[in-house]
């Protein structure tokens, strides 16, 4: 679901782990690892508490019935790449942050609608694995705050289709997701000029057998582990992506007009 970019580039490659290695290796950004990030943009730390609490509750009293175990998973992820581009008046990595919804950039723009103002709906590309295949959507709404820039983009709601055996799983009804990221300009004293992302990921799912044998506390820890290792993979890979667009964007005016075209 981190695949999910403001102008960073998706595609097969989102889906691809060889292909995401190779967007993190040599790329020079670097990784802060921390027990409790602070949040880049501002926002009600009670609202935004009251609202996970409001999602996990309603996943647990659909199973109360049933006496189903839902499990709590989360991850955290901070990075920050140094950028370079053109100098001049509105190719600033200010501008570039405040680009409207429909200018954020994918391979392909289809896959991106716009629903309102501030929200998006977002298809990512068919996953397959074996005879089983996957497409998400992704429902996001994005609120950029000004002076200086910053852009908080918060997934909504998710949805998955996919095959018979995906649709008999019901994972819709068995999952719950809520992603939250921010991205601002930053200065690094070394690196000069660079570009910040904080990610926080919650996730509640139905503990479904044999794993509902198991010690909930065990299973949280356990894929919290896989979680956080792949998020901190995504939101690196991301954040290469973002700097190598923004540079090709402040550089290039036939691209920013290409960009600019699908505001018209």
């Amino acid at each position: 679901m981190m695949t999910v970019m403001m102008n960073g580039r998706l595609g097969p490659s989102c889906c691809s782990t060889s292909s995401a290695r190779r967007d993190v290796v040599g790329s020079g950004a670097s990784m802060r690892k921390r027990r409790a990030p602070k949040p880049l943009g501002a926002r009600s730390s009670e609202k935004a508490r009251g609202e996970e609490l409001g999602t996990a509750a309603a996943l647990v009293d659909e199973r109360r019935d049933r006496k189903v175990k839902v499990a709590h998973l989360t991850a955290v992820s901070e990075c920050e790449v140094p950028v370079d581009g053109a100098v001049g008046e509105g190719v600033e990595v200010d501008s570039y942050l405040k680009l409207p919804i429909e200018q954020y950039f994918i391979s392909d723009p289809e896959r991106i609608t716009k629903v309102s103002e501030n929200t998006f709906l977002f298809e990512l590309p068919q996953m397959s694995f074996f005879n089983v295949w996957v497409a998400p959507a992704v429902t996001m709404s994005v609120n950029v705050e000004d002076n200086p820039a910053v852009v908080n983009i918060e997934c909504e709601e998710c949805l998955v289709k996919g095959s018979s055996f995906v649709e008999k799983m019901k994972i819709n009804e068995r999952l719950r997701i809520k992603v939250k990221t921010s991205l601002k300009e930053g200065r690094n004293l070394e690196a000069g000029p660079v570009l910040e992302a904080a990610t926080e990921l919650d996730v509640w799912c139905e503990v479904v057998p044999p794993f509902n044998l198991l010690p909930t506390a065990v299973l949280e820890k356990s894929c919290n582990g896989v979680l956080r290792r792949t998020l901190n993979a995504l939101l690196k890979s991301f954040m290469v992506e973002l700097k190598n667009d923004y540079h090709l964007w402040s550089t290039n005016g036939e691209y920013r007009e290409e960009r600019a075209s699908r505001s018209l």
